[in-house]
């Protein structure tokens, strides 16, 4: 039994999969906090009320405010961002996960629960970075607790969510229906009439499907622990089972299930955990290779350090100052003061020292791109996240607006109208939005 739970804990994993799923894990982590936290900043703290999601919490903690609860998702996303850049470090991702963790604890405005899932595997991801400043090697194989921890919590997510939908409304399909519209499954119509099967009979096999699914990525989540220790036949099947997530995700896309960025954080884990051993040393070696060159460059001696720097720094503060949104500047001090202390600690030193200015402006500058700029900011879509037209600004001051008619405080509803017509990602939304003010403006007359 020792010997069992030894293995299980301590098995060996090739060594590019903790250290790409570590960088991929924050890049997508500071994408999601912009994109997905940032737009529904203005509800927080209204009226002075709030419930938080521990009890706790609503007796030691301020009453959220919009400036705070932004000012938490900015410097999650600059440390995730510059994270990346420098290399990740113990301490700051713990701090990540603290702050990512409060953001949505703070209050039951926040009700997505892959929220709590992304809490549960920072935690991992913390005990997968180094403590220090030392490189990583993303070659040969060892043992990674941190690691198997990580994808036993995906094995129990997929695992749970099957286990919760084995009841008879879900069963039947009835609750399926309720989120799913009828015209989210005409992909699937024509296999639906060569069945024979009635619009029911259609969301009740969907929903057993979706169980079925989730059963076999649970399984396939604990068979790849071994994926790098097995071969032959036996490794190629598990990879394969890797398709399964990715299809679960596919389809609750394409029915347009409104789970925020779960399919896009589960397939991006999925590549990671299933993906062939040599394709990821490969892809490391050569992100290693590439991002050590051009730091080099960039950091060879005081003169070039200090020019990079300053055209980095004042074109992050540019694009930082240019948002128009409460709680970034303060944001990005948080994040220039804390990986500035990380730089002058005795496990800072050394190659990330050299980093941390560039790593700071290139943060600022990644969260000016995907939250103002016309073309290459993060947007949804159909289920899928990617770069388009930024709608952050936009969705950030109509939902504003919407609170304060409810509120009946037209005023304050008309000034975030007028803000979000500014920010509008294109001609017909800001034409939508300009008639909602002409509507208001007739409501107070």
């Amino acid at each position: 039994m020792i010997r069992a739970i030894d293995r299980f804990v301590f098995g060996e994993v090739a060594a590019a999969r903790p250290y790409l799923l570590v960088r991929a894990f924050l890049l997508v982590l500071g994408a999601h906090c912009v994109a997905e936290l940032v737009p529904h900043g203005g509800r927080y703290g209204l009226g002075g009320f709030n419930v938080a999601h521990f009890a706790v919490l609503d007796r030691v903690l301020p009453v959220p405010t919009p400036t705070l609860y932004l000012g938490c998702a900015f410097v999650v996303a600059g440390l995730s961002f510059a994270s990346v850049v420098a290399g990740p470090r113990r301490p700051i991702v713990a701090l990540i996960t603290l702050l990512y963790t409060f953001a949505w604890a703070s209050s039951l405005l926040d009700a997505y629960q892959h929220h709590y899932l992304i809490s549960l595997l920072l935690v991992s991801v913390t005990a997968m970075t180094r403590p220090s400043a030392a490189p990583d090697d993303a070659s040969g194989l060892g043992p990674d607790p941190a690691y198997r921890s990580f994808v036993v919590t995906c094995a129990l997510v997929y695992g749970f969510a099957a286990f919760g939908k084995l009841e008879p409304e879900f069963l039947s399909g009835r609750a399926l229906a309720r989120i799913a519209p009828p015209e989210a499954i005409d992909s699937f119509a024509f296999v639906f009439a060569r069945l024979g099967w009635d619009t029911d009979e259609s969301y009740a096999w969907l929903a057993r499907g979706a169980i079925a699914l989730q059963v076999v990525s649970a399984i396939a989540f604990f068979l790849a622990l071994d994926l790098d220790r097995r071969g032959g036949g036996r490794r190629e099947a598990i990879r394969l089972l890797g398709f399964v997530p990715l299809a679960f995700h596919a389809s609750a896309a394409s029915l347009g299930l409104g789970i925020g960025w779960f399919g896009e954080i589960m397939g991006m884990i999925v590549v990671l955990v299933f993906a062939p051993r040599s394709w990821l040393e490969a892809v490391a070696s050569s992100i290693g290779c590439r991002a050590e060159t051009l730091l080099e460059l960039a950091t060879r001696d005081r003169f070039a350090r200090t020019v990079i720097g300053g055209i980095v720094l004042v074109s992050a503060a540019v694009s930082v100052g240019s948002l128009g949104l409460p709680g970034a500047a303060p944001a990005a001090a948080v994040v220039l003061l804390t990986l500035s202390a990380a730089s002058l600690s005795p496990t800072g030193a050394g190659s990330f020292a050299r980093r941390a200015t560039i790593a700071t402006g290139v943060a600022g500058i990644a969260i000016g791109f995907a939250v103002a700029h016309p073309r290459l900011g993060v947007a949804t879509s159909n289920g899928f996240v990617g770069l388009a037209a930024s709608t952050v600004r936009y969705d950030y001051f109509r939902f504003v607006a919407g609170d304060a008619i409810r509120r009946l405080e037209y005023d304050v509803a008309e000034d975030a109208y007028m803000r979000a017509a500014r920010y509008a990602p294109d001609a017909d939304a800001r034409r939508r939005t300009l008639s909602k003010i002409s509507a208001l403006r007739s409501m107070s007359r």
